[in-house]
């Protein structure tokens, strides 16, 4: 397995030197498996548009302040959709952060910051409970890739092809770090 860390978007600033990580299943300074991604299709013209989510519980009670996510091009992507949601009987439901970020070219640690005001923030994630992290290609006849987290965390994971989720096998889970400020 090789691992990367190299290129990544310049690194958001913490906003508060209370931040810590709640959630995250990357390697030593954010590192991922470069050879080997989910591959997440956006083909409308073959009905063939998928989201693939992971669900993850935060190890303390936070207001959440950002979201990092391992994701490259696969085939043409250059644009992701990137969800936050809570779940709802072991399935993503009510969305509490939706965004679109560009792809690396080379692929690398996209930074997805939260806002300020309603809808996109600030809101809490809280211990006991699960959520989802879904992402998928915004850019249409593309395969978004996103790279397995370094660590082989495994866990429960839905497709959703535009209609349904889908419960899939258990498999090794796509990269991603979750943070907040204490509550």
């Amino acid at each position: 397995m090789a691992v990367h860390s190299k290129p990544q978007s310049p690194a958001p600033q913490a906003t508060s030197m209370q931040e810590e990580i709640v959630y995250t299943n990357l390697g030593s300074g954010d590192t991922y498996d470069t050879e080997h991604a989910h591959e997440i299709p956006n083909y409308p013209a073959q009905d063939l548009v998928e989201f693939l989510a992971f669900s993850f519980s935060p190890t303390a009670n936070c207001s959440f302040t950002q979201l990092k996510v391992a994701i490259g091009p696969g085939a043409g992507a250059e644009t992701a959709r990137v969800y936050l949601a809570k779940d709802f009987a072991g399935t993503p439901s009510l969305v509490i952060l939706s965004a679109s970020r560009a792809v690396l070219p080379m692929g690398g640690i996209v930074p997805v910051l939260v806002g300020t005001k309603p809808p996109f923030g600030p809101f809490d994630l809280l211990a006991e409970e699960t959520y989802w992290l879904w992402l998928g290609s915004n850019t249409p006849n593309s395969k978004l890739a996103w790279y397995y987290n370094p660590q082989g965390v495994v866990g429960p994971s839905r497709v959703n092809n535009s209609k349904s989720w889908e419960l899939t096998t258990s498999g090794v889970q796509g990269a991603f770090c979750i943070s907040g400020r204490p509550l």
